[in-house]
């Protein structure tokens, strides 16, 4: 069966399938229709993935909108949802990292592109320290990420 058919199903299959069309949506810059689908599985689903997903899924969302419109709200909000995976669903001993690692990557960029709306000074410094933190917690920690090299790119080019 394909995607929107178990989308439809209901249940646990439905979740998952529901938050993966939802990321299928994002790589088509179908982005209403993939918000819809992601907080839909976050009120019916209590799995740690399909709402990890879901999470990054709406971060990604906001994090391009605000990135694009350089609204810092959006970005916050953005990286709201990605801690959430970071500190709500952190895996566990023999599951896998990539919801989490996908979200310290992109509340470390959230943070980064907060810092670069900032004026120089205390609130950008603070902005650009727990970027370096996060990214570099992608790089040290999860070295064979698909993040890991990017991740270090970023954490060496901020300043401060």
């Amino acid at each position: 069966a394909d995607l929107q058919t178990l989308a439809n199903t209901g249940g646990p299959m439905a979740d998952k399938a529901r938050v993966m069309l939802g990321h299928v949506l994002l790589t088509e810059k179908n982005s209403a229709e993939a918000e819809k689908l992601f907080r839909e599985s976050l009120k019916t689903s209590i799995d740690v993935e399909v709402r990890s997903l879901a999470y990054n899924g709406l971060g990604e969302i906001l994090l391009e909108k605000g990135s694009a419109s350089k609204k810092s709200d959006d970005i916050k909000e953005a990286l709201f949802h990605y801690l959430r995976t970071v500190v709500q669903f952190p895996p566990m001993a023999g599951e896998s990292t990539e919801a989490y690692e996908t979200a310290l990557f992109k509340a470390g960029r959230c943070l980064m592109a907060l810092g670069q709306l900032e004026k120089p000074g205390d609130l950008q410094n603070r902005y650009n320290m727990r970027a370096r933190e996060l990214l570099g917690r992608v790089v040290n920690e999860f070295k064979s990420s698909k993040y890991a090299d990017e991740a270090k790119k970023f954490r060496d080019s901020i300043g401060g």
